[in-house]
This record gives C-alpha cells, structure tokens and sequence, in this order.
C-alpha cells in the first residue's frame, strides 16, 4: 500500500482494564496512525484505555458499552463506519465482536479481523459464537499457545488464524542503564546489592505469592539481595494484595521488599534490575517478558503458555515449573551469584527481541494482513462481476448485474413478510390473548389500544427484519436502504415532518371551519387523562406511520423505482396505498383516491431525501392531528376517548364524508401546495450518507 491508499480502521476495545491487552491495543493503534491511517480508535467512556489513547491524540469515540447486547451501540458504530468510509475493523477485545460484526454488516460488509489476547476457558461452539466467528476475516493469535486455544475451542479453521506476536518500542529501552543508579537511589537500594523484580498487576494468577516465598529463601543463601514489585492491585484482587504483604512482613522481608504500586516508567524500572522475575501461573503472551530482553535483563520464568514463545531456556532466561517456588529460588540464585552469566543471558535475550518482538515489523505484518484481506475482498467482488456479465439473461436473473429480477424479490419480500407476521403472531398469540377482552376507554373501531399497538410493533419487526434479509442478501445493500438509517440529519427531517404534517391538517382545519364545514365541541373529560391518553394516541400514530411507511416507501419502493422508474413505482403503490384504504370501516373511492395522493406525497419525500424519517413525520402528525385534536375520521376509522367531538356539516367534496377531511377538497389543495414545498425547499435533501446506501447495480455484485 503507498501512503495514499492507506485504508480508514476502527480499532475496538471496550475493555474497562489497563493491562498488557489495552496497553498493546493502544500501542497498535498509534502505530498505525504514524504510518498514516485514518485510525478511529472505540473504547468506553471513563475507561484507561479512553484516556491513554486520548493522550496519544488518537481519534477516540467513547461509544462502547460493554455488553453482549447493544442495539443502540451497534447503530452508532455502523453509522461511524459508513460516515469515516472504514473499510477493517479491528477488535482488540473478542466481547465486542457482539458490536463490531452486526455493525460492519450494516455498514455494508466491512470486514473484521479479531487479536486474540486471552485463552478461553470454555467451549465458544455455539450457533450465536458461530455466526460471530464466521463473519471474521482473520483471527490474529498473539503466541501459539493462543493459536491452540482458538483450535481447540472455536469453530474458526486454521486458515483463517495468524500468530503475530506482540512487540515492544525498542527504542524506549535503549540507553536506559543509565538511570540504573538513579533508579535504585529512589528505592534506597545500594548500586552494588543484587536486585530481583517482579513486574505486573497483582493478581493471584500473577505468582506473587510464589516469587515471595522464593525471595524468603534466596534471601538465606544471597548475601544483601533485595526485590521489587512493581504494579497496581487488579480490581478484586485487594486481598491477594493484603494476603501479599502481610506474607513479607511475616517472613521478615519487610526491610528485603519494596511495593511500588503503579509505575509509568518500566524502562527506567528494568534498568534498576539484575534479573526480572515472571512467575504467571498463565500467559496469553507476557510482554512484559519482551520488555525485559530488551532492555537487557536475564529473565526467570514459569514455562507456561506465551512465554514458551518468548524466553529460549538457558539461552536467554530459565524457565521452572509453574508454582514451584524453590525452583524458583534455584534459579534467581544462579543468576544472581554469576553476574557475567546474567550479563549474556541479557544480551542475547536483546537481540532476540530486535529479531522477533520489534513492534516495527510487528505493524509491518499487520499492515500486510490488511493488505491481504482487502485484495481478497477486491478479488472477490471482480469474480463477482465476471460471473454476472457472463450469466446468461434468464427469467429469474439479470444478465448485467447478477440481481434477481424486481418481480422474485418482491415476492420473496412479500413472501417473508407474510411467514414472519404469522410466526410472530402464533408465537406471541398467548401473550396478546388477556388484551383481547381489555375494557380500554381507548381504542379504533372497538379494537383496544393496546392490541393495536402490539399488532403494529409485530409488523414493524417483521416488515422491517424482511426487507434488511432481502436487501442484503438480494440487492446487496444495507439495511440503511430501507430508510431508517441514522445519517447526521435523521433528527432534522423527523421533526421537519412533523412539523409539516401538524400545519397541513391545522390549515385544513382552518380552511373548513371558515367554510363553515367543521365545528369542534369539548368531551369534558379531565385534562390529567386527556394528557396521559394524548401521549399514547401519539405513540399509536408513531407506530401506523413507521409501519405503512416502511412496507409502502421502504424495500418496495426502492426496487421498483429500480426496474419501472422512480415516477411509475410511485404512481404503483401510491394506488395500492389508497387501495388498502378502502377497506377502512368509512372507505369510500375518494377516500381511496385521496389516500393514494398522500402516497404520492409521501413518496415525493422519500426520493427527495432517501430517507424515511421525513415522511414518518408528516404521516405520524397527519393521524395524530386529524385523528385526536379534531376527532374527526382517519382514513375511514374512528378513535374513541377524543377530547373533543367532531360535528361535519356540508358537501361530502368539503367534509371528505365517513372518511374523513383528508377526502375533502382542502386537504388535497393542501397536499397539493405541501408536494411544491417538498419538490422545491433547500432543507429537503438527501445527505452523503443516506445516498450511500443506494449503491448503482454495477457496484453491488
């Protein structure tokens, strides 16, 4: 890749810790920005992983929660993904593939790569693990004890796992020894007394406890040794910590110890060392082991896991077995009683870590690893081409594109719609039964609120989740194309609409009442239920038009305007609109002909902004106005419980008869008036964003 094709990367961590995973998460992620990639770096709000990386002057969205289950999360990731163009999406963490894998996909199939940092203690098999997994281009294995882990527990095949080993800046150790004085001054250490060191967080899987016991006996046979331990108390650890020192003051080591708490200065800390001590009774991998090599220090070590990876026994350091502490001993005692041996343990232990842990040709791996997964993608998506120019034309398929044809997917569309709307209400029936005999004081045409609402919830979800399978899956395109994607103006055209739907019937109003046509008179019910039951009539309303917009200016609109024309598909629907309108209980055909102009006008928002948020608006205050503030008839149906009583008098081509003023000749005139605004305003656009999801068809195969 040259400079200029550097790809944008969100880089995802949401782990509340600062360990070697956050350290080396945020360490990659400055790397790669010096190297010139757009870096969005995710973490959660109030964490050390935000703060480090915000001292980094890394680009940091503090977006992410934490949990398996994140909707509001996943949305806002995809929405930063599509805005910032991310073409990877690296997690650090592998809880927040829960976030980054759902979020990729809507972002348009963004591809995932995962680093691995701990082993698994169970089985990740499952088909919700599966579908995690399986929509990760690669899985990145710090060591090859982790590569095994991943073999043993995961489903992912071998392929598709790369062992990168984790790196240090080596330069930050370089010429550090000559702090070495200065170091063991701070501590009251004499320049001369041989020193051992314990380097991590306490915690009891770190050998803390065991490197005591060995400094209690190597204390007996090493005259003036002292030791450190350098680290915070990992939270929850607190007795571990207590259980630690009181351990020392017990062995008489109190005078022999020194508890550093949290130091920000490991180089300088190593510097002050004679043989660093890692007694982990588990290692993913132990950078902390790489950081003693580099800055010269023989290393003592439990042969366990990653560090199997990093310390050549006997050539670089010693392992011993883990939670043996006289082992332990042994062996601080025979680097500590023959300094020339630690000395060259040191050195070659160095230039082993230039060779293999140089954080430098570790981010030039990665680098490759993004460049192989995206030539993968490139290639992937010219088969895709070759295959659909060559694909004979058929009933089914387009020749050109390798699309189904408009009329399959629509009833596949339609199909899905149906199954899902019968399953949900086959699964959700003997919930739903106790409202059927609900006495509801409000409720459309006898059927009580609440069951109206839960029938319209179902139908949004199963609407909603069909056209984002058929579109994906189908079109190839994100679910953002069914119009409820959150583009930066989502928030301005939703309360645009209302605004505009309120004013349309107002005028409407106000026009007939002048006519003389409409009268409202007061039902005196009391202002406190008047108030509660105007916030659920809205949320009713809110939902109808969420509804009608999403199945008739959604996923079906899209495609036809794909294969007949954007006017032809509006003209289409807007008449089956109106068509299913006469069926109301007051439906008459100028009901149906009126219902089908408010498609057109809905239909005309829709394709000036390529969005659904503007014409949910006007639909949601439309119902609401017409429906609860004048009483009066929507679309043929009658709320009960309004606070007022609507009283019509006059030609039914003024008062839109049993269905409604919508049917009458000012709310046409309106419509009418409302469609110039819309085809005409600035403010009604679509934003880069919302067009991003309407990909042409020679860029979707």
């Amino acid at each position: 890749m040259t400079q200029d094709e550097k790809p944008a990367v969100a880089v995802a961590c949401s782990s509340p810790s600062w360990g070697g995973m956050e350290m080396e998460a945020v360490f990659s992620a400055a790397a790669l920005a010096e190297r010139g990639y757009p870096v969005l770096f995710l973490a959660r709000r109030g964490t050390p992983i935000e703060r480090e990386a915000r001292e980094r002057d890394l680009a940091v969205f503090p977006i992410l929660s934490g949990s398996h289950i994140a909707p509001l999360t996943i949305l806002r990731a995809a929405r930063l993904f599509r805005k910032n163009a991310v073409r990877l999406v690296h997690a650090e963490y592998s809880k927040d593939l829960w976030t980054v894998v759902p979020a990729a996909r809507l972002a348009g199939g963004v591809p995932v790569i995962l680093t691995k940092h701990i082993a698994s203690s169970i089985d990740k098999k499952d088909p919700l693990h599966r579908f995690l997994f399986s929509r990760t281009a690669r899985v990145v294995a710090i060591s090859s004890a982790i590569r095994e882990n991943l073999l043993k527990r995961t489903p992912i095949p071998p392929e598709r796992i790369v062992t990168i080993p984790n790196g240090v800046d080596l330069e930050r150790f370089k010429d550090w020894g000559s702090f070495r004085a200065e170091a063991r001054a701070e501590f009251g250490i004499r320049p001369d007394a041989p020193l051992a060191g314990l380097v991590g967080r306490i915690s009891r899987g770190k050998g803390h406890l065991e490197f005591l016991r060995a400094a209690a006996a190597v204390k007996k046979r090493v005259p003036g040794v002292r030791f450190l331990i350098v680290g915070s108390v990992t939270k929850g650890e607190e007795a571990t910590a207590r259980e630690a020192e009181a351990f020392a003051r017990e062995a008489g080591l109190e005078e022999d110890v020194r508890f550093t708490g949290f130091r920000g200065d490991i180089p300088r800390i190593l510097s002050a060392l004679d043989v660093l001590v890692v007694p982990s009774r588990s290692e993913a991998f132990g950078i902390v082991v790489v950081e003693g090599m580099a800055a010269g220090r023989p290393i003592v070590a439990s042969g366990r896991a990653g560090i199997l990876d990093i310390v050549s026994d006997g050539e670089t350091g010693i392992l011993f077995p883990p939670d043996d502490s006289e082992k332990l001993a042994e062996a601080l005692v025979r680097v500590l009683e023959d300094p020339d041996l630690g000395r060259a343990m040191g050195e070659r232990g160095r230039r082993r870590a230039e060779d293999l842990f140089d954080r430098r040709k570790r981010t030039d791996r990665v680098e490759a690893l993004y460049g192989e997964i995206l030539e993968e993608r490139f290639r992937a998506a010219e088969g895709n081409r070759a295959d659909a120019s060559s694909r004979a034309p058929s009933r089914v398929w387009t020749n050109r594109h390798g699309l189904l044809r408009v009329p399959w997917r629509i009833s596949l569309f339609l199909s899905i719609v149906f199954s899902l709307s019968i399953a949900s209400f086959l699964l959700l029936a003997p919930l739903l039964r106790p409202l059927l005999g609900r006495d509801d004081a409000l409720g459309v045409q006898g059927i009580p609120l609440s069951l109206a609402a839960a029938g319209y919830v179902l139908g949004i979800a199963s609407v909603f989740f069909s056209g984002a399978f058929v579109a994906r899956r189908f079109d190839r395109r994100p679910a953002a194309s069914l119009g409820l994607g959150f583009h930066p103006r989502w928030i301005q055209d939703l309360a645009h609409g209302l605004l505009l739907g309120a004013l349309l019937i107002g005028a409407v109003a106000g026009v007939s009442a002048a006519a003389g046509t409409l009268s409202l008179a007061p039902a005196g019910h009391p202002l406190s239920t008047v108030l509660r039951d105007t916030l659920r009539i809205f949320f009713l309303f809110a939902l109808v038009a969420v509804f009608e917009e999403l199945l008739f200016r959604g996923y079906l609109l899209q495609v036809l305007a794909e294969g007949i024309g954007k006017a032809r598909a509006a003209l289409l629907l807007s008449a089956a609109f109106g068509v299913t309108h006469a069926f109301n209980t007051g439906g008459t055909a100028a009901g149906a002909l009126s219902t089908g102009c408010a498609g057109l006008l809905l239909s005309l928002a829709y394709f000036r902004t390529r969005s659904l948020w503007l014409p949910i608006g006007i639909h949601t205050t439309w119902n609401f106005a017409l429906g609860w503030i004048l009483a009066a008839p929507v679309s043929g149906e009658v709320l009960e419980g309004t606070p007022f009583i609507y009283q019509a008098s006059g030609p039914e081509w003024m008062t839109g008869g049993a269905f409604g003023p919508e049917a009458g000749l000012p709310a046409l005139a309106g419509m009418g008036l409302l469609a110039l605004y819309l085809a005409r305003s600035k403010r009604v656009r679509a934003t880069e964003e919302a067009l991003r999801a309407f990909p042409p068809p020679e860029e979707r195969v």
